[in-house]
């Protein structure tokens, strides 16, 4: 951690939830609801459930996007069309997509080891997408990246993002399999509270990512290669 930084889950936390009532967050967020909402009544048996999916993905990666972008800034346009544009031009969609399912399996393969090995992971790979986004990194450089910064920090990014992404999700997940979510208007609430509170933990991992030492770089520079 640079000298002189330092940060709480608690602070992080409460940076997270005030931004996201606040615009652009409050609309940027509320574009992936509307995913969740659109596609929650089509039922497995449905041939248009994969283009549900897709359309789902596509609306909460922009905006998420969006979101750390939006976050990486000290004083962001107010304007939620603004950020979205920015997150279609950065071009980015690709390498923040692959670095957040390779760090999601690898923190899913962790909880059914043992639950603390995949908070640990978690932890540790936290801040994969977010440097796939800000510092232009390759997936598998995204992960090295997360790794390298979050070492100082472990414990507050950790917390974070084990009570706003892990618990939260995997409670839903576990939930849905486990047992029929009746009426369909709970189960779309519940996807929908997982979906903001994801949103909270990025706004607040974006901000630890550059308290941290990193950096948001025009989409035409290189990245600094990192020393193992």
């Amino acid at each position: 951690m640079p000298d002189g930084t330092s940060f709480s889950a608690t602070t992080l936390m409460r940076e997270g939830f005030r931004a996201l009532v606040r615009p652009p967050f409050f609309w940027l967020s509320g574009l992936g609801i509307l995913g969740v909402i659109a596609t929650s009544p089509i039922e497995q048996e449905d041939p248009a459930v994969w283009f549900g999916i897709a359309v789902v993905t596509v609306i909460s990666a922009y905006s998420t996007i969006g979101l750390t972008l939006a976050a990486a800034e000290q004083e962001p346009d107010r304007n939620p069309e603004t950020w979205i544009r920015a997150a279609v031009l950065r071009r980015c969609l690709l390498r923040s997509f692959v670095a957040g399912i390779f760090a999601y399996i690898l923190v899913v393969a962790g909880l059914f080891a043992l639950l603390v090995p995949g908070f640990i992971v978690g932890a540790a790979l936290a801040l994969a997408d977010i440097a796939a986004v800000l510092e232009n990194h390759a997936p598998g450089d995204a992960l090295r990246r997360s790794v390298d910064l979050t070492k100082p920090a472990r414990r507050p990014i950790g917390i974070v993002f084990g009570l706003l992404v892990i618990l939260p999700g995997g409670a839903l997940q576990a939930a849905l399999y486990l047992a029929e979510i009746e009426p369909d208007w709970l189960r779309t609430a519940a996807q929908c509270a997982t979906h903001l509170l994801s949103s909270a933990a990025h706004i607040a991992l974006t901000k630890a990512f550059l308290t941290l030492g990193g950096r948001k770089l025009d989409r035409k520079m290189k990245p600094t290669p990192q020393r193992p």
